[in-house]
C-alpha cells in the first residue's frame, strides 16, 4: 500500500505466509541447503559450536562420551521413554555421569522439561 501497510491483518497474512511455504516447500528446502554451504555459514556455525562448547564444557564432554560409547557399541539406543519411538536422542540427567541416560525421540524430550 501506499502508505507502508500491508493491507491486512496479521492473521491473514501468516495464512498467506504459510500456505506460500507449503505450495514451494521444496524450493525453501533447497534454497537452504545452499545456504547452509556458504562459507560465511560455515564459519558462523563452527563459531556458535566452539562459543557453546566453551560455556558448557560439562555437556560437551558427556555429549562426546555417550557419541562414543554408541559408536563402539558400548551403550545401545532405546525406545523413547514416553511414546516408544526408536528414533531416539540421550537425555542426561548429570553430566557426571555420561552413560546414564535416558532416551526421548525429539517429540517428547522437550515435552518433558527434562
Amino acid at each position: 500500500m501506499g502508505d507502508g501497510h500491508l493491507g491486512k491483518c496479521k492473521s491473514c497474512a501468516k495464512k498467506d505466509v504459510s500456505k506460500n511455504f507449503r505450495n514451494n516447500k521444496r524450493y525453501y528446502q533447497e534454497y537452504d541447503r545452499a545456504r547452509e554451504k556458504t562459507e560465511k555459514r560455515k564459519a558462523q556455525k563452527a563459531k556458535y559450536l566452539a562459543d557453546h562448547n566453551a560455556k558448557y564444557p560439562e555437556k560437551y564432554k558427556a555429549r562426546n562420551a555417550t557419541s562414543n560409547a554408541i559408536r563402539d557399541g558400548r551403550l545401545i539406543k532405546g525406545p523413547c521413554v514416553e511414546c516408544g519411538s526408536m528414533f531416539t536422542q540421550a537425555h542426561h540427567e548429570d553430566y557426571s555421569k555420561p552413560l546414564d541416560v535416558i532416551w526421548y525421540c525429539k517429540q517428547c524430550h522437550p515435552i518433558t522439561g527434562r
